[in-house]
């Protein structure tokens, strides 16, 4: 491997064999930056819904070697001693590598155009200027995107294992008051515990389902017949376990998962007396 492979920040060691373009401009920002923590880049002034893209954020931001099974924050002080300890990252954050056409809506209304990709580990949008410069797409609320066949809307969620509340963009699967979001994440796992000279991490596909509610946050839902009837409620739950038998529903896929919820949407909407005792 090349010298050039390797960049070396406060005793962590990042190799990335892909892309020494993209290295270089890594340790360009890294020797600007006055402390090892990144966030979310500068809004850039005349061109609205969207922000700089800083690339130390894909290969330096979201390392925390001790403490989890997943790499989520960046802490390397006192680690191993202040040995130098070699990260080697693969496989990719991103649903698809590759940019594809889309289109953004911001606040109903028609945005740009650029070709786009998903980073599942940032949860944000990324897309190419006309210079054929990385951005990323502002997360707030009423800004959306749609790529590669699917739309990403903003939506608020309630985390599994906290119960806090937060934002976070979804893959909405079908309209009405009652919709299936698909919520697209990646997260970095380190492949071994010990500290060695070399490490490796790689990412891992922890995507899930939840449930929007009208005027609610969404929450998560796993795809199986009592986890979708419970959400739904147990008011129509007998006309719903009749659909699902008429209909051979298998609530573990996504698509009979998404009938039902149709069902249920047209049926509240105008119950009949059968459905409604």
């Amino acid at each position: 491997m090349k010298i050039a492979d390797y960049l070396c920040i406060n005793g962590i060691i990042i190799l990335y064999n892909q892309k020494c373009e993209i290295i270089r401009k890594l340790f360009f920002l890294a020797i600007l930056c006055s402390s090892l923590s990144f966030g979310q880049a500068s809004n850039l002034g005349p061109s609205p819904g969207y922000s700089d893209f800083s690339f130390a954020s894909n290969f330096v931001a979201g390392f925390s070697i001790a403490g989890s099974d997943y790499v989520t924050g960046f802490n390397i002080r006192g680690l191993n001693n202040n040995r130098d300890v070699a990260i080697e990252i693969k496989d990719s954050p991103f649903l698809d590598d590759d940019f594809k056409l889309g289109k953004t809506t911001i606040h109903n209304k028609s945005g740009f155009t650029a070709r786009m990709r998903y980073n599942a580990s940032k949860e944000v949008i990324e897309f190419l200027d006309d210079n054929e410069t990385v951005r990323e797409l502002l997360r707030r609320p009423g800004f959306s995107a749609e790529f590669d066949g699917n739309t990403y809307m903003i939506f608020d969620y309630i985390v599994a294992n906290n119960g806090i509340q937060k934002m976070g963009y979804f893959n909405p699967l079908n309209k009405g008051n009652i919709q299936l979001l698909y919520k697209p994440e990646k997260k970095m796992k380190l492949s071994s515990y010990s500290f060695q000279e070399r490490k490796s991490a790689y990412y891992v596909n922890t995507s899930s389902y939840f449930i929007k509610k009208q005027g609610l946050p969404a929450v998560m839902v796993a795809l199986n017949q009592m986890d979708i009837i419970k959400h739904l409620g147990e008011k129509y739950e007998k006309p719903l376990y009749k659909y699902i038998t008429t209909n051979h529903l298998n609530l573990k896929k996504e698509g009979d998962v998404i009938s039902l919820i149709e069902f249920y949407n047209a049926m509240i909407a105008s119950p009949t007396e059968e459905q409604q005792s």
